[in-house]
Protein backbone atom coordinates (compact mmCIF):
# COMPACT_ATOMS: atom_id res chain seq x y z
CA UNK A 1 0.00 0.00 0.00
CA UNK A 2 1.60 3.42 -0.12
CA UNK A 3 0.62 7.08 0.45
CA UNK A 4 -2.26 8.92 -1.24
CA UNK A 5 -0.53 12.10 -0.81
CA UNK A 6 3.20 11.61 -2.16
CA UNK A 7 3.14 7.64 -3.04
CA UNK A 8 6.08 6.34 -0.95
CA UNK A 9 5.25 2.74 0.28
CA UNK A 10 4.03 2.73 3.80
CA UNK A 11 4.66 1.01 6.65
CA UNK A 12 3.30 -2.56 6.75
CA UNK A 13 1.43 -1.80 10.15
CA UNK A 14 1.03 1.79 9.88
CA UNK A 15 -1.63 3.97 8.31
CA UNK A 16 1.02 7.29 8.61
CA UNK A 17 3.39 7.71 5.90
CA UNK A 18 7.01 8.45 7.44
CA UNK A 19 7.88 10.39 4.57
CA UNK A 20 4.95 13.11 4.62
CA UNK A 21 2.99 12.28 7.69
CA UNK A 22 -0.35 11.93 5.56
CA UNK A 23 -2.71 9.56 7.22
CA UNK A 24 -4.00 7.52 4.83
CA UNK A 25 -7.34 4.79 5.12
CA UNK A 26 -7.61 1.38 5.45
CA UNK A 27 -7.88 -0.07 1.88
CA UNK A 28 -11.55 -1.44 2.16
CA UNK A 29 -12.43 -2.32 -1.33
CA UNK A 30 -13.63 -5.77 -2.70
CA UNK A 31 -15.33 -6.78 0.28
CA UNK A 32 -18.58 -9.76 -0.18
CA UNK A 33 -20.61 -8.43 2.50
CA UNK A 34 -24.36 -6.67 2.35
CA UNK A 35 -25.18 -3.99 3.98
CA UNK A 36 -28.15 -2.39 2.36
CA UNK A 37 -29.00 1.27 1.43
CA UNK A 38 -26.48 4.47 2.30
CA UNK A 39 -27.84 6.96 4.05
CA UNK A 40 -29.85 9.66 2.54
CA UNK A 41 -28.67 12.88 3.58
CA UNK A 42 -24.56 13.18 4.62
CA UNK A 43 -23.77 13.04 8.34
CA UNK A 44 -21.50 14.81 10.59
CA UNK A 45 -18.00 13.53 11.36
CA UNK A 46 -18.54 13.10 15.26
CA UNK A 47 -14.73 14.19 15.83
CA UNK A 48 -14.13 17.37 13.46
CA UNK A 49 -17.61 17.42 11.96
CA UNK A 50 -16.97 17.54 8.12
CA UNK A 51 -19.63 15.80 6.20
CA UNK A 52 -18.97 12.17 5.59
CA UNK A 53 -18.65 10.27 2.62
CA UNK A 54 -20.61 7.15 1.74
CA UNK A 55 -18.40 4.14 0.36
CA UNK A 56 -19.51 1.19 -1.14
CA UNK A 57 -17.02 -1.41 -0.29
CA UNK A 58 -18.49 -4.13 -1.31
CA UNK A 59 -17.04 -7.06 -4.00
CA UNK A 60 -20.37 -8.81 -5.00
CA UNK A 61 -23.22 -7.14 -2.39
CA UNK A 62 -23.45 -3.19 -1.54
CA UNK A 63 -21.87 -2.65 1.54
CA UNK A 64 -21.98 0.99 2.51
CA UNK A 65 -19.96 2.53 5.49
CA UNK A 66 -19.48 6.25 6.09
CA UNK A 67 -15.72 7.61 6.00
CA UNK A 68 -14.82 11.58 7.62
CA UNK A 69 -12.21 12.60 4.07
CA UNK A 70 -10.55 14.94 6.79
CA UNK A 71 -9.51 12.34 9.55
CA UNK A 72 -10.37 9.28 8.24
CA UNK A 73 -12.67 7.92 10.67
CA UNK A 74 -15.20 5.48 10.14
CA UNK A 75 -18.86 5.20 10.95
CA UNK A 76 -20.54 2.07 11.12
CA UNK A 77 -23.62 0.98 11.40
CA UNK A 78 -25.39 -1.79 13.74
CA UNK A 79 -23.56 -5.06 13.62
CA UNK A 80 -21.50 -3.96 10.41
CA UNK A 81 -18.17 -3.80 12.02
CA UNK A 82 -18.60 -7.29 12.87
CA UNK A 83 -19.84 -8.00 9.67
CA UNK A 84 -16.79 -6.18 8.06
CA UNK A 85 -14.37 -7.98 10.03
CA UNK A 86 -15.32 -11.03 9.34
CA UNK A 87 -15.44 -10.97 5.41
CA UNK A 88 -12.33 -9.03 5.91
CA UNK A 89 -10.15 -11.30 7.53
CA UNK A 90 -9.55 -14.81 7.34
CA UNK A 91 -11.36 -17.30 10.19
CA UNK A 92 -8.29 -17.38 12.42
CA UNK A 93 -8.40 -21.02 15.14
CA UNK A 94 -5.34 -20.22 16.84
CA UNK A 95 -3.96 -17.80 19.26
CA UNK A 96 -0.92 -15.90 18.81
CA UNK A 97 -0.24 -14.85 21.99
CA UNK A 98 3.03 -12.75 21.25
CA UNK A 99 1.45 -11.14 18.74
CA UNK A 100 -1.72 -10.49 20.35
CA UNK A 101 0.78 -8.40 23.01
CA UNK A 102 2.44 -6.54 20.32
CA UNK A 103 -1.27 -5.73 18.57
CA UNK A 104 -2.02 -4.64 21.77
CA UNK A 105 0.86 -2.58 22.41
CA UNK A 106 0.61 -0.38 19.19
CA UNK A 107 -1.27 2.40 19.29
CA UNK A 108 -3.05 4.23 16.27
CA UNK A 109 -2.28 7.53 17.87
CA UNK A 110 -5.29 9.34 19.02
CA UNK A 111 -5.80 13.09 17.52
CA UNK A 112 -8.17 13.97 20.53
CA UNK A 113 -7.82 13.33 24.06
CA UNK A 114 -10.52 10.70 25.45
CA UNK A 115 -14.05 12.14 25.18
CA UNK A 116 -17.43 11.33 24.57
CA UNK A 117 -18.59 12.45 21.12
CA UNK A 118 -22.08 12.75 19.15
CA UNK A 119 -23.29 9.91 17.46
CA UNK A 120 -23.59 11.36 13.82
CA UNK A 121 -27.20 10.21 13.63
CA UNK A 122 -28.78 11.16 16.79
CA UNK A 123 -26.46 13.53 18.39
CA UNK A 124 -26.63 11.85 21.59
CA UNK A 125 -23.03 11.53 23.18
CA UNK A 126 -21.98 7.83 22.40
CA UNK A 127 -20.86 5.51 24.97
CA UNK A 128 -16.99 4.98 25.11
CA UNK A 129 -15.85 0.77 25.73
CA UNK A 130 -13.55 -1.75 25.42
CA UNK A 131 -14.18 -3.32 21.84
CA UNK A 132 -12.65 -6.59 23.24
CA UNK A 133 -10.50 -8.45 25.17
CA UNK A 134 -6.92 -7.45 24.69
CA UNK A 135 -7.72 -5.53 21.56
CA UNK A 136 -6.55 -2.33 22.62
CA UNK A 137 -9.27 -0.43 20.69
CA UNK A 138 -11.57 1.67 22.88
CA UNK A 139 -14.50 2.41 20.44
CA UNK A 140 -17.15 5.10 20.72
CA UNK A 141 -20.94 3.91 20.43
CA UNK A 142 -24.22 4.58 20.25
CA UNK A 143 -26.89 1.67 21.10
CA UNK A 144 -29.35 2.39 18.80
CA UNK A 145 -27.13 3.55 15.47
CA UNK A 146 -23.83 2.24 15.38
CA UNK A 147 -19.82 2.53 16.01
CA UNK A 148 -17.51 5.09 14.98
CA UNK A 149 -13.91 4.43 14.82
CA UNK A 150 -10.96 6.70 14.83
CA UNK A 151 -8.45 6.57 11.77
CA UNK A 152 -6.22 3.64 12.28
CA UNK A 153 -8.44 1.45 14.57
CA UNK A 154 -9.97 -0.31 12.26
CA UNK A 155 -6.55 -1.67 10.77
CA UNK A 156 -5.56 -2.78 14.36
CA UNK A 157 -8.59 -4.84 14.81
CA UNK A 158 -7.74 -6.35 11.81
CA UNK A 159 -4.05 -7.35 13.25
CA UNK A 160 -6.27 -8.85 16.31
CA UNK A 161 -8.46 -10.72 15.19
CA UNK A 162 -5.61 -12.55 12.64
CA UNK A 163 -3.51 -13.12 15.62
CA UNK A 164 -6.69 -14.74 17.58
CA UNK A 165 -8.15 -11.72 19.23
CA UNK A 166 -11.92 -12.94 18.26
CA UNK A 167 -10.84 -16.81 19.33
CA UNK A 168 -9.58 -15.30 23.02
CA UNK A 169 -12.77 -13.03 23.44
CA UNK A 170 -15.51 -16.33 22.24
CA UNK A 171 -13.85 -17.90 25.04
CA UNK A 172 -13.77 -15.51 27.67
CA UNK A 173 -17.75 -15.02 26.76
CA UNK A 174 -18.43 -18.61 26.90
CA UNK A 175 -16.44 -18.89 29.74
CA UNK A 176 -18.23 -16.09 31.55
CA UNK A 177 -21.77 -17.48 31.17
CA UNK A 178 -20.84 -21.03 32.06
CA UNK A 179 -19.48 -19.00 35.59
CA UNK A 180 -22.93 -16.93 35.28
CA UNK A 181 -24.82 -20.51 35.06
CA UNK A 182 -22.74 -22.19 38.05
CA UNK A 183 -23.65 -19.71 40.07
CA UNK A 184 -27.07 -19.39 39.55
CA UNK A 185 -27.07 -23.59 40.00
CA UNK A 186 -25.69 -22.94 43.40
CA UNK A 187 -27.88 -20.16 44.41
CA UNK A 188 -30.83 -22.78 43.61
CA UNK A 189 -29.49 -25.57 44.90
CA UNK A 190 -29.04 -23.45 48.23
CA UNK A 191 -32.40 -21.72 48.70
CA UNK A 192 -35.54 -23.57 49.92
CA UNK A 193 -37.55 -24.43 47.78
CA UNK A 194 -40.18 -27.17 47.09
CA UNK A 195 -39.17 -30.68 45.82
CA UNK A 196 -41.56 -29.50 42.39
CA UNK A 197 -40.08 -26.24 42.01
CA UNK A 198 -36.41 -26.99 42.73
CA UNK A 199 -36.76 -29.96 39.94
CA UNK A 200 -37.95 -27.46 37.45
CA UNK A 201 -35.23 -24.79 37.70
CA UNK A 202 -32.63 -27.73 37.42
CA UNK A 203 -34.26 -29.46 34.52
CA UNK A 204 -34.00 -26.02 33.01
CA UNK A 205 -30.44 -25.18 33.99
CA UNK A 206 -29.49 -28.30 32.81
CA UNK A 207 -30.86 -28.02 29.32
CA UNK A 208 -28.45 -24.68 29.17
CA UNK A 209 -25.77 -26.70 29.65
CA UNK A 210 -26.74 -29.14 27.02
CA UNK A 211 -27.08 -26.31 24.71
CA UNK A 212 -23.55 -25.38 25.23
Amino acid sequence: MHCSSCGAPLPAKSLVCPFCRTRNAVDLRGLSVSTGKPPAAPRACPECRTGMESLNVGRRERFFIEMCPRCHGLFFDLNELHALLDDAVAPTYEIDYRLLAKVQEQSPTPRRAPAYVPCPDCGKLMNRVQFAQRAGVVIDRCRDHGVWLEGGELRKLMEWKKAGGQVLERRRQRAAADDARAEKLMRVLTEKKEAPSLMRQLDQLFRELGDH
